[in-house]
């Protein structure tokens, strides 16, 4: 779980900056501020490069989080990025970040 917890902790990291980004954005600044908006893309990437590295029997201890979900968002991300979903991108960013926030934190914050 070590390389786990160090993991769980970048995208607790990477999930931070998101807020920090976000908080002074609603979805039209979104997506006319073009540095803002590919910071979150970059983020949310790593959230996912970070969550196809977590060992399977952790994804399996925790499998109410959207593993696989939150990785086929990052290979869209990453490899079809000329044809990103923004407004799908930013309900992520509003509904589904949270979740995941709060999801990290337990998994972080467990005894495991």
């Amino acid at each position: 779980m070590d390389k786990d917890k160090e993991r769980v902790g970048h995208i607790i990291d990477a999930i931070e900056q998101i807020s920090k980004i976000k908080v002074k954005l609603n979805y039209d600044a979104f997506v006319s501020d073009l540095a803002a908006k590919w910071a979150l893309v970059k983020l949310v990437e790593i959230i996912g490069e970070a969550c196809i590295k977590i060992n399977p029997e952790t994804k399996e201890k925790y499998n109410d989080v959207k593993w696989k979900q939150i990785a086929g968002t990052r290979h869209i991300l990453v490899h079809d990025y000329n044809i990103i979903d923004f407004p799908l991108l930013w309900e992520i960013l509003e509904k589904e970040i949270p979740v995941l926030q709060e999801q990290m934190n337990n998994i972080y914050n467990s005894n495991n």
